[in-house]
């Protein structure tokens, strides 16, 4: 192992061995998908709202690069139009602002962050 900013991380790209933990000990699978770079990424920002939305299951996220990954459980966003004109005329442009709602994990309050990650976990029920 190796020390990052005082404490030993957890490398995204081995929470899927979490899975193990959980084999024979419920009837779920975890899933984890992350960007090794760190790159926040739409794709996996959707499969976290899809488990908090669709599944109602929480979804692990990664908000800080070998750093922390707090636990969202609630999703929101927030559309709307913003009128803007250039030289080339005037148009209007679709803004999308969103957020998970997380426990952090350290005993404070839950609180809203932006919907960005880099990593994404859940669990599923067990295809067998």
């Amino acid at each position: 192992g190796f020390c990052f900013g005082g404490s030993g991380p957890t490398k995204p790209w081995d929470m899927w061995k979490s899975g193990r933990y959980m084999r024979n000990r419920s009837g779920t699978v975890v899933e984890a998908r992350c960007n090794v770079f760190g790159r926040h990424k739409a794709d996996l920002r959707d499969a976290a709202r899809d488990a908090i939305v669709d599944r109602g299951t929480p979804a692990v996220i990664g908000t800080g690069w070998l750093n922390h990954y707090p636990m969202a459980w609630g999703y929101v966003h927030r559309v709307r139009w913003v009128a803007d004109c250039n030289v080339w005329g005037c148009y209007e442009e679709r803004k999308v602002r969103r957020w998970f709602y997380v426990n952090q994990g350290w005993g404070g309050p839950s609180e809203f962050v932006g919907a960005r990650t880099f990593f994404y976990g859940s669990i599923l029920p067990n295809p067998r």
